[in-house]
């Protein structure tokens, strides 16, 4: 067999891996939604201490981002999703075994410390192993794993806790983990390089100081290189950006489930195979953009704005119909899941490879994560006030419609500045 085309089955082999790896991070994450309330009848413990566990989850996962990217463009990022899968695996099993609600909150920020090392570790897993016209494609592609790890945290996991206990809803997930991060530790490499195929080279890296050294003092400190390399590339609006659409994929990804029972008065298994119809538009959502991508029929930055503009519509029909149609307040949720989730694929997935040259991508993509996240744990707690305060889901609607505005306006600031430095 030719070079070539063993490089193209080690390529799929690959991809697959890091498909199924992230798979299975949402059926060990999402699976808490399904178990909120049944946690919180057993513990007798308000809806803002269930929310906190998300909260935990999303803070410690999102200062857990920042940690691993930056790390990801120096270690191993083998090894570093390796560490994540088994981890993340050993807490949802603990989680198991203890009947105690604040050291289920201590596992659960384990679990998303372990985590937070898997995506930006294989978005450079991606630069190393896929040629730079391949990557934004095979980005793309990855984050339909979001999608299929929805369907396993919603769908088995409904399955599961009309069946057996709660605990159940943690425990199988954290065996698959843990299988899983055996199989990856066998069969997947680093590097194209290191598999064999030396002549393979996807990009041209250069040292990470010398990819913005016109905009740094290299006798600064690493915080002080950072800061500004941030501000000189324009990523501090890129951010702004990301605030709103994780506050908002993370806000229906935790707490739909419990939106869909506090509002319609159906039980947990039935709102959970309910949400499954979201996961099939946010698939959608991301084929759609993976579509417009492919065929380059506009850029990443005006995507963006035309899909967070359509969010504000649907947004806004959410504040009108919910609580008044089950099928329409479902449709609408669908709608601005699948929107924010292809928002998500080009944020966090696309841009992020535009700094593989820089050797910044594990970097770049941990950064963007942890202000969507940072942004999301806040969220979760304000969510479960709102709750326990009678304040309705109507607030909620509204807080995500001012911060879509707000990311579409960053946007616009980006577009125009990036517009000005390069003439493009």
């Amino acid at each position: 067999m030719e070079m070539g085309e063993r490089l193209r089955r080690k390529q799929k082999e690959v991809f697959l891996l890091c498909w199924t790896g992230y798979f299975l991070t949402y059926f060990g994450r999402l699976n808490l939604s399904v178990a909120m309330n049944a946690m919180a009848l057993e513990f007798a413990s308000g809806a803002a201490v269930i929310g906190l566990t998300g909260s935990v989850f999303f803070w410690v996962y999102a200062v857990g981002k920042l940690v691993n990217g930056y790390a990801g463009d120096y270690l191993d990022n083998r090894h570093q999703v390796f560490f994540g899968l088994m981890v993340s695996g050993a807490a949802n099993v603990a989680i198991g075994f203890v009947h105690n609600i604040w050291i289920i909150i201590l596992l659960w920020a384990v679990n998303g410390f372990a985590q937070s090392a898997i995506w930006c570790n294989m978005i450079s897993l991606i630069a190393h192993w896929f040629y730079e016209e391949q990557h934004a494609g095979a980005a793309v592609w990855l984050s339909t794993s979001m999608v299929g790890g929805t369907l396993a945290g919603w769908g088995i996991c409904g399955l599961i806790i009309r069946a057996a206990s709660w605990q159940w809803v943690f425990l199988i997930p954290g065996f698959a983990l843990i299988l899983f991060a055996l199989l990856w530790k066998t069969y997947v490499k680093n590097t194209a390089v290191e598999a064999g195929f030396t002549d393979f080279q996807s990009v041209r890296v250069m040292k990470p100081s010398a990819a913005f050294l016109e905009h740094t003092d290299s006798s600064s400190g690493i915080g002080n290189r950072l800061g500004k390399f941030i501000l000189a590339s324009g990523l501090i609006w890129i951010i702004l950006a990301c605030l709103a659409q994780g506050v908002i994929k993370d806000g229906i990804g935790l707490w739909g489930p419990t939106m869909i029972q506090d509002i319609y008065g159906v039980d947990a298994g039935t709102a959970s195979f309910l949400l499954l119809f979201i996961p099939v538009m946010n698939f959608m959502g991301i084929t759609l953009v993976g579509m417009i991508q492919r065929k380059r029929l506009l850029k990443e930055e005006t995507l963006v704005v035309i899909m967070m503009v359509l969010s504000v519509f649907i947004l806004a029909g959410l504040r009108v119909f919910m609580g008044k149609s089950l099928a329409a307040g479902v449709l609408l949720l669908g709608g601005v899941s699948a929107v924010m989730y292809g928002v998500n694929t080009i944020l966090l997935g696309v841009f992020p490879l535009r700094f593989a040259r820089a050797n910044r991508a594990s970097f770049v993509s941990g950064l963007l994560d942890f202000c969507s996240y940072v942004a999301a744990g806040l969220s979760s707690v304000f969510s479960g006030l709102v709750i326990q305060l009678g304040l309705g889901w109507n607030s909620v609607f509204l807080v995500w419609l001012a911060l879509t505005v707000m990311g579409i306006g960053a946007l616009g600031v980006f577009g125009w500045k990036y517009k000005a430095q390069t003439g493009r």
